[in-house]
């Protein structure tokens, strides 16, 4: 009577006729450690009868890790049947840690605006993600339309390059520059602030830059135009009016063609004229 016995995926294999068979089994760990990614064991396995699938039970311990690991699975010299061609297997556990995402810095704000009588224009810079040592980011404001020392300039004091760093706990860091006023009439003037290196556990992430607009302050507005009694500012020629010596006063209309941004002051003297009283 003939029989063999292996390691297989669902347990050790016995085929043929047989008695009762016994084989021992053990587990040797390879990168996993014993007590603490695994529990050792070993016994004997015993087939009777019609039996031809026995198991054994390794218990996995839950450890927190960054990669699997591997246990080897040996069985020893059977009993009342013959080796197989496999008597050792290896058994990985797969390791199911979450990885936490690399932290990340990012302007807050893809685009952001200022007026040009404003002192600064400031951007924020935001981290995400937990860091357990210093960040440190390098930014410029790099010019577009609106140009470095003549509409916007670093503030003294500050060396190049600039920087800001972030340390454990803290999620949000300003950058600023000053703001020049031209009282030039340009139109809205552009520059952008842009993250030029990270050093630290983190990554720079969209959005990157912040597009900063310098809205302009100095406007064109239109004139307001005065009429004094129907003619032109200053000119009363042509004024028509009458009025009998006995009414006291006479109204002199005064109109502008537009409501004024600002308040308008006319100054009005009166002489006498050429006619003289009979």
């Amino acid at each position: 009577m003939s029989c063999t016995v292996w390691l297989g995926d669902a347990g050790l294999r016995l085929v043929g006729n047989h008695d009762p068979v016994s084989v021992p089994y053990s587990t040797r760990g390879i990168t996993a450690q014993p007590g603490i990614d695994y529990t050792d064991v070993h016994g004997t396995l015993t087939f009777t009868g019609v039996t031809t699938t026995q198991s054994f039970t390794i218990p996995i311990l839950n450890r927190t890790g960054n990669q699997d690991r591997t246990v080897n699975l040996s069985l020893g010299v059977p009993i009342g049947a013959n080796p197989g061609a496999f008597m050792n297997a290896v058994l990985t556990i797969f390791d199911t840690t979450p990885i936490a995402p690399s932290p990340v810095v990012y302007f807050e704000k893809p685009a952001d605006y200022v007026s040009e009588t404003a002192q600064t224009a400031t951007a924020w810079i935001d981290l995400q993600g937990a860091i357990s040592a210093p960040v440190t980011v390098t930014w410029s404001a790099y010019p577009q339309t609106a140009q470095l020392g003549v509409n916007y300039y670093y503030a003294p004091g500050i060396p190049s390059p600039h920087t800001v760093t972030f340390t454990p706990g803290i999620t949000r860091l300003p950058v600023s520059v000053g703001l020049i006023r031209d009282y030039v009439v340009t139109g809205n003037l552009t520059f952008n602030f842009t993250i030029d290196g990270v050093s630290g556990p983190a990554l720079s992430s969209f959005p990157n830059p912040c597009t900063m607009t310098i809205v302009d302050a100095d406007a064109y507005v239109a004139p307001v135009n005065l009429t004094i009694a129907g003619g032109p500012f200053g000119d009363l020629n042509g004024f028509s009016g009458r009025v009998n010596e006995s009414a006291g006063y006479i109204d002199i209309p005064v109109t502008l063609d537009r409501t004024p941004q600002t308040t308008v002051q006319v100054n009005l003297d009166t002489h006498s004229g050429t006619r003289s009283r009979m």
